[in-house]
């Protein structure tokens, strides 16, 4: 039995003509939400195929991350907090390029909160969570939490 190849399916390698385009396409995308948060005056920085942004009172890194297949990832890098900037800018009823910077401005804003966690025998848990009220329904027993965003 020989496996079937479609005569224009693209061969993604080192090398193929495909690649240069797959890159712009994640570049282009980063560029678009780094003008976005630069429109905001919220400070980024580039790391590799990535946009930083540190957020207040040392509470970590908001890591903006394009993948090839052309979606991205949002993460605290010292933490639990993961998203896509498609399933926020629904959530925030924004474009996607535009997510991240709606969240840094929440999170400034305290609309949403930088909770850390701290549960005996566990080490220190970073969050964020667009609501409290939501969050300390599922607060463990035993656990207590600080607001690192408060004024």
């Amino acid at each position: 039995m020989r496996a079937l190849r479609a005569p224009d399916a693209p061969n993604l390698r080192f090398g193929s003509p495909l690649l240069p385009a797959l890159h712009f396409s994640m570049t282009d995308h980063l560029t678009k939400i780094s003008r976005s948060l630069t429109s905001s005056d919220i400070a980024h920085d580039f790391y590799h195929d990535c946009i930083h942004i540190a957020l207040p009172n040392n509470f970590g890194t908001l890591e903006v991350k394009a993948w090839p297949e052309g979606d991205d990832s949002i993460g605290l890098l010292e933490g639990d907090f993961h998203t896509h900037s498609d399933v926020l800018a629904k959530d925030l009823g924004t474009e996607p390029h535009e997510a991240i910077g709606s969240l840094i401005q929440k999170v400034l804003s305290r609309e949403y909160f930088l909770i850390e966690e701290r549960e005996p025998g566990k080490p220190p848990r970073k969050l964020i969570e667009p609501s409290l009220e939501q969050y300390l329904k599922y607060l463990p027993d035993g656990a207590d939490y600080e607001i690192k965003n408060e004024m």
